[in-house]
């Protein structure tokens, strides 16, 4: 995230990352080995900075859409796969709770992930 003085609405800032990987799954005696590389690129951009209801409890809150394009190359079985795809999303933080809800958007279909508990010590 941004510094917290910056997350008013309307404020936007981008984030990427660069992923290797390699995956080796075993099926008796075959086993299979798949490897890859994969850039993502966000923007993230602050929709409102609302208070949010937390079980029961109302604290400062922030919504903040993220889009994103993920650029993959994928080695299997001696062959190289490229795919891209898109997504996105928005994110609703509570202040002193962290993410208390995503909700994504991809060509994969749509899921929302919701945090039930927080412990805060």
């Amino acid at each position: 995230l941004a510094a917290p003085e910056a997350l008013v609405p309307g404020y936007s800032w981008d984030t990427s990352y660069h992923s290797v990987y390699s995956l080796t799954q075993v099926d008796g005696d075959l086993e299979m080995e798949v490897s890859g590389e994969m850039n993502t690129t966000q923007t993230s951009t602050v929709l409102s900075a609302e208070p949010v209801l937390f079980s029961g409890e109302t604290v400062p809150g922030l919504l903040i859409q993220q889009d994103s394009q993920i650029d993959m190359i994928m080695s299997i079985l001696d062959e190289s796969v490229e795919s891209s795809t898109s997504s996105g999303g928005e994110m609703e933080l509570g202040r002193g709770l962290g993410m208390l809800r995503q909700t994504s958007f991809t060509d994969f279909g749509d899921f929302t992930m919701e945090t039930t508990e927080v412990f805060v010590p």
